[in-house]
């Protein structure tokens, strides 16, 4: 459901163009008060695969209803003394202090005449509120993968992130689900102190701003995940297992058909050796490349987002820590 995805509020009517995003270039006429959207946020040290560290942002912006407040808006962070976005990178905000969450690769221009990267949402980072362009639903993450080398470990390339069945429900009209977590890749160990979220937007013509703060208390990772298993069962399904560390919580896998597009969530939960099913209702074509990836948290980070939880300030954790296991490139 795209509306999951992207909140507009229930009152107001927005006509659909033929766009990545599904919106038009100009922004929604919301009827909008700074007292009915509620950002909040969780920040939280990143393990990519042992090799590279980074931040995690986890924020919720949410309207009275439980979904994003404010389709159309640019968030920056900026943190304690010694952070930085790493420099030579082609993202928003390398070598500054000052960061604009996004990718370059989502860079449009709004109607406004400034540009967007990626907007705060109702659950995580998401996707900009309109576009003119066939960009990514999602914004590309990690952020500065391109100057951080040890973040290639991880990730073979920056990328879209949203959840599928089973876990999630199928989409209908819309490519998926947030998954919450958005990754910064740095050059370092996160600065432990305060961060704070920026976020402005513009309704009406009227332009407006919130913040929120969150401390990162300890820049310690949690421990490098291992890559998860997976074995197709020739009739559009497969299973697989995964060992969680101590201290992971949680473990949300993403499979991905490259060939088809088609996209699968499992989630486990405990430390130990799980399992995992993907039904065969998905359709993963035998022969198909498909792409394996692994999140684990320390939180319960698939209970905060839609459709599992739509308080306006879900309790998020005091810190977010996110370990990424090394993708996974194999044949269904």
């Amino acid at each position: 459901m795209k509306r999951i995805v992207r909140l507009v509020v229930a009152s107001v009517a927005l006509t659909l163009a033929a766009c990545t995003t599904g919106q038009l270039n100009v922004t929604p006429p919301l009827q909008f008060t700074p007292v009915s959207a509620k950002l909040q946020m969780s920040v939280g040290t990143v393990n990519f695969a042992g090799a590279a560290v980074g931040l995690n942002v986890f924020e919720t912006d949410r309207a009275p209803s439980g979904f994003t407040a404010i389709p159309d808006n640019t968030a920056t962070l900026t943190g304690p003394g010694g952070f930085a976005g790493p420099a030579g990178s082609a993202d928003p905000g390398s070598g500054s202090a000052s960061v604009p969450i996004g990718s370059a690769i989502n860079a449009f221009p709004l109607a406004s005449g400034s540009t967007i990267f990626a907007a705060a949402d109702g659950t995580g980072i998401g996707p900009p509120g309109s576009s003119s362009n066939a960009v990514s639903a999602f914004p590309v993450q990690p952020q500065f993968r391109d100057a951080v080398a040890g973040a290639a470990t991880a990730f073979s390339a920056a990328r879209a992130i949203y959840g599928g069945p089973p876990a999630y429900p199928t989409p209908s009209g819309s490519t998926g689900y947030p998954e919450g977590f958005y990754l910064i890749a740095l050059s370092g160990a996160p600065p432990t102190g305060v961060y704070t979220l920026t976020v402005s937007f513009s309704q009406n013509g009227n332009p407006g701003a919130q913040a929120a703060s969150a401390t990162l208390g300890s820049n310690a990772t949690l421990a490098t995940l291992s890559a998860p298993t997976y074995t197709g069962d020739g009739a559009g399904g497969g299973s697989g297992s995964i060992t969680v560390p101590a201290g992971v919580t949680e473990v949300l896998i993403d499979i991905t058909d490259r060939v088809s597009g088609a996209r699968a969530t499992a989630v486990v939960h405990g430390a130990g050796v799980q399992g995992y099913v993907i039904p065969n209702s998905l359709g993963f074509a035998t022969g198909d490349a498909i792409r394996i990836q692994a999140f684990g948290f320390d939180y319960n980070d698939f209970e905060l987002g839609p459709p599992n939880n739509l308080s306006q300030t879900p309790s998020l954790p005091a810190q977010a820590d996110v370990t990424v296991a090394a993708q996974v490139n194999t044949t269904q």
